[in-house]
């Protein structure tokens, strides 16, 4: 009915402090999981339940735009550096007109780096470096889509986003897509810096 809200686990309504008469949209008192562990957190010695994992995580960016979130994202991004430097975000890190290199970084089942390639932009060619920490990660991506294999200007390996092997301004656009909440926070803002 009218006046009632849902009421969280820590009392008062949705959004608003006990109290309160002010309406929120956001709920300041929610707490994150510290130390809830997902699948691709812990040992992935089940290479089924690995690759039903990442199945999963394709359904779940194709149900909701995830992978469309980071095109839009990407495409914004060298658009934005285009306009302001006057010059393609391209040339300007790469030196090489018409190729915007692109780092994703914790690329799980490579769906985003899939989507990025085969998305327009303010680009004439994208390359992709996909990286994740696992080895296993990367074989199991490798088994749910075979066609990542052969796909042009993809290039999948293995590599710790704390500890990049490549290069300073390697890259136009580094991406990563949730791989944050996997951290601890003063490993996340390692991650950040890398």
């Amino acid at each position: 009915s009218a006046g009632r809200g849902v009421r969280s686990s820590g009392g008062g309504r949705l959004g608003r402090p006990p109290g309160s008469s002010t309406a929120s949209v956001h709920d300041s008192r929610m707490r994150r999981l510290a130390d809830a562990r997902e699948h691709l957190d812990g040992a992935l010695s089940d290479r089924r339940a690995l690759e039903g994992n990442l199945r999963d995580l394709l359904r779940i960016n194709r149900v909701f735009g995830g992978a469309e979130l980071s095109v839009r994202a990407v495409r914004a991004l060298a658009a934005a550096q285009s306009e302001a430097s006057g010059r393609a975000l391209d040339v300007a890190v790469s030196g090489r007109p018409g190729i915007l290199r692109v780092l994703d970084v914790g690329c799980g089942a490579a769906d985003i780096p899939v989507a990025l390639l085969r998305a327009r932009g303010p680009w004439r060619t994208m390359e992709v470096t996909a990286v994740d920490s696992r080895p296993e990660v990367i074989d199991a991506a490798r088994a749910v889509t075979p066609a990542l294999a052969t796909m042009p200007n993809l290039t999948l390996a293995v590599a710790d986003g704390l500890a990049l092997p490549y290069p300073d301004r390697s890259f136009g656009v580094a991406h990563a897509s949730l791989v944050l909440h996997h951290l601890e926070p003063e490993r996340a803002v390692r991650l950040l810096l890398e």
